[in-house]
């Protein structure tokens, strides 16, 4: 089975099964609603997502290259609308990341998570922070309880961070909120379109500094789990944060857990936890895995060779 499917990786068909991964777990399929962006560059923020993560894929690259990559694959129109400079042509390029974008890395820093998990003219600290719970981290969140305020305070005067703040001051929050906000806010210097700012525009017309400070825990509680007792860790600018991400333990383990979901077509049940545990295992403990490694490993379990 291993040799017939790393044949089946080498036939470029098996680029549009893992397209469709990609745009369920990065979210691609959703909408970038904005108006005050050109259909074409909405078009290229998403294609710069799906080329990057497939050429980290078939390039046999690694989960810390996914989330760390100082480099991602533009286009002219998407390079300015990062601020990068243009090193001439019409085609996709790989572009380094530089100047003021030299903290952004990964498919965490890509304008297409940002504005989509973002609201249509602001940032959404708690969208982003699930995102990243949940997408790369497979960590669960319940609803919110009945009567809590789902809207941030709306002093005009303030910015997005302290309205957050301050909406979720109210009693019961911070059971959930203790493990989302402190991403979002430490990813409040991408605006609503993924452009790098350091200051941000209120609703009365002030102009305020962006405190982007961060904080981010339960990184290595047991799989899935979120722990209030676990260490937390302040983190300051993108590439602190997916540095954190790619050393937890949840991260990794994520990433398979999202690829076994999908091969299978459902989410894991206990009676799978042995499997998801177990051929990921090489890959969560060492760091020259590849993620292609991963999914012809996951073909060599009794859950996938014996599957009705």
């Amino acid at each position: 089975i291993r040799l017939v499917t790393e044949q089946m990786l080498s036939d470029t068909r098996s680029e549009v099964a893992f397209e469709r991964f990609v745009a369920g777990w990065m979210d691609l399929d959703k909408e970038i609603g904005s108006p005050d962006l050109s259909d074409a560059l909405k078009a290229d923020m998403k294609e710069e997502t799906m080329r990057f993560v497939k050429a980290i894929f078939f390039n046999n690259g690694s989960y810390n290259d996914l989330m760390t990559a100082d480099y991602s694959y533009m286009t002219s129109r998407l390079a300015n609308h990062y601020g990068l400079p243009w090193s001439g042509g019409n085609d996709w390029q790989q572009v380094f990341y530089s100047g003021d974008n030299s903290e952004r890395r990964g498919v965490l820093g890509h304008a297409s998570v940002l504005t989509i998990q973002s609201a249509q003219e602001k940032t959404h600290p708690v969208k982003r922070g699930l995102f990243v719970r949940k997408n790369l981290m497979c960590q669960e969140f319940p609803p919110p309880p009945l009567g809590a305020a789902l809207d941030p305070e709306s002093d005009p005067s303030q910015g997005v961070r302290y309205r957050f703040e301050t909406a979720h001051a109210q009693p019961g929050c911070d059971t959930c909120h203790q493990y989302i906000d402190g991403i979002g806010f430490g990813l409040e210097s991408y605006n609503s379109f993924g452009q790098l700012v350091r200051t941000e525009l209120t609703e009365d017309g002030s102009e305020l500094d962006i405190n982007a400070s961060g904080y981010i825990g339960s990184l290595n509680s047991a799989e899935t789990f979120l722990s209030s007792s676990a260490p937390v860790f302040d983190y300051q600018g993108l590439d602190q944060l997916v540095g954190l991400i790619a050393d937890s333990s949840h991260g990794k383990s994520c990433f398979a857990r999202q690829w076994f979901r999908y091969a299978n077509g459902r989410r894991e049940s206990n009676e799978d936890s042995c499997t998801v545990q177990g051929f990921s295992e090489d890959f969560k403990s060492q760091d020259d895995v590849s993620l292609k490694d991963l999914i012809i490993d996951f073909t060599q379990t009794r859950n996938y060779t014996l599957r009705k």
